[in-house]
């Protein structure tokens, strides 16, 4: 991380330990020099609350609160971005002072200072949990999976993180989580006086934890306990990626109060209930409803216990022929060319009805016509109307003819199914031409009749 401390495995003063504060005269003796750069142990909360202590280098002096001594501490093995030290703050380049994202050191009061251990990484086997190097140098807690040749391989707890490969000088054991008022000085492990009294009160004090524990890795893990009181906020984080209790716990919320700036709001999580699908909503109240008498739950339409409470509505079998017809008709509804056509060129009815409509006019002028040169006025009009509206319909057949042309010309030689449609289509549409031309041009010869019989009767 770019920082060299001393070899040194003890703090500053002989003093410095679990308990001990650092004398004054000692640091005062000691220079800048030899009090940067050496390392020891130094207190740090994870997120979940558990007291651990990592491996830390001293930075410089601080003063404490209400005047304790206090050191500044650099963490060798940051767990967060937080901890990382800042590589410009340690030229002395740093611009950002305490709006820096990454750590300039953090204050440890001196009494509070354990002697450096190092890490025993011969210790680690297959299947350990431990601190691993990632890529950004933040250590990430993970379990080894494999060992070879000095490397390991480690899956990280965190699903977002990929398994990685490491040497020896990226890996640690996981640092052990301390219980509030115990104690891991030399005295309690050396056999000592006194040793086994304080080891059975740390036993004491561990047996009587809550129902969720602060595992070595640092996370969430469920025990056994005989009365196990109602859910809490967060504890199905251990088990997902969820990271709400953290920012909850970050933001000063304590467990096992209720949510809100009063802390008066819901303490118990909302329970999720899963109705099932297609279900009516009188079907959904129904469940419910089961379900807060007897405290079963409906699942699909079955009670928790495989007993049915509604037989099934038996389904009718329709017969082949009719449901090969329903399914016709929904891939006829679903078919592109039925859609398109609909909208250019309207469906079938409209253009049957359409023309029907101008077949009657054109029988009806047929049989008015011998008496209507004599000066039916109305003819006339009538059959004005009649030409003009078969002059349109012509244009918009004819239009229709260039695009369906145009679409056998795009589809030919790719899907004969489709071109067999079109080419059907272009012949109704081609012939359904010929008859409105057909049409046009007895109009036509009507209009020419009317015309020179109007011309020879009036002077």
């Amino acid at each position: 991380m770019g920082v060299k401390g001393q070899e040194s495995n003890s703090v500053p003063g002989d003093g410095v330990n679990g308990q001990d504060e650092v004398p004054c005269s000692q640091k005062e003796a000691m220079d800048d020099d030899s009090f940067c750069g050496v390392r020891c142990l130094a207190p740090y909360r994870n997120s979940r609350g558990a007291l651990q202590f990592h491996h830390a280098m001293l930075s410089g002096r601080a003063s404490g609160p209400e005047g304790v001594d206090a050191v500044c501490v650099l963490f060798l093995f940051p767990t967060d971005r937080s901890l990382k030290p800042c590589s410009f703050y340690l030229e002395g380049r740093c611009r950002f002072a305490e709006c820096c994202r990454f750590s300039h050191g953090v204050v440890v009061p001196c009494n509070q200072l354990r002697e450096f251990e190092e890490p025993d990484v011969a210790s680690l086997r297959t299947g350990d949990v431990c601190l691993a190097r990632h890529e950004d140098d933040v250590w990430y807690a993970g379990t080894i999976t494999d060992m070879a040749d000095g490397y390991y391989t480690v899956k990280f707890d965190s699903l977002l993180l990929k398994e990685r490969v490491v040497e020896a000088d990226g890996i640690i054991p996981i640092p052990r989580t301390e219980t509030e008022g115990t104690s891991s000085s030399p005295e309690d492990s050396d056999g000592g006086e006194g040793a086994g009294p304080q080891k059975e009160e740390r036993v004491h004090l561990l047996q009587q934890e809550s129902d969720y524990d602060m595992a070595d890795s640092g996370y969430v893990t469920l025990v056994e306990c005989a009365d196990k009181g109602p859910p809490l906020l967060g504890l199905w984080e251990a088990h997902t990626r969820g990271v709400g209790s953290r920012l909850l716990t970050k933001m000063g919320y304590e467990q096992g109060r209720g949510l809100g700036p009063k802390g008066d709001g819901r303490i118990l999580p909302v329970d999720v209930v899963v109705l099932p699908a297609g279900r009516s909503l009188d079907s959904c109240a129904a469940i419910l409803q089961h379900h807060r008498e007897t405290g079963e739950m409906m699942v699909g339409g079955m009670v928790a216990g495989g007993q049915q409470p509604h037989p099934k509505r038996r389904k009718t079998h329709q017969p082949a022929s009719s449901a090969g017809q329903s399914s016709y008709g929904r891939q006829k509804r679903a078919n592109v060319f039925e859609f398109l056509n609909q909208k250019l060129g309207g469906n079938e009815k409209s253009r049957k009805f359409a023309k029907d409509e101008m077949t009657d006019k054109f029988e009806r002028l047929e049989q008015r016509g011998s008496t209507a040169f004599r000066g039916d006025a109305a003819w006339h009009r009538e059959l004005g109307v009649l030409a003009s509206q078969t002059a349109e319909r012509v244009s918009q057949k004819q239009r229709e003819v260039e695009r369906l042309k145009e679409a056998l010309g795009r589809n030919a030689g790719r899907d004969a199914v489709i071109t067999a449609k079109v080419e059907t289509r272009l012949g109704e549409t081609m012939q359904s031409l010929n008859e409105l031309r057909a049409q046009e041009r007895k109009l036509q010869q009507k209009r020419e009749r009317a015309e020179t019989h109007r011309s020879m009767t009036e002077f």
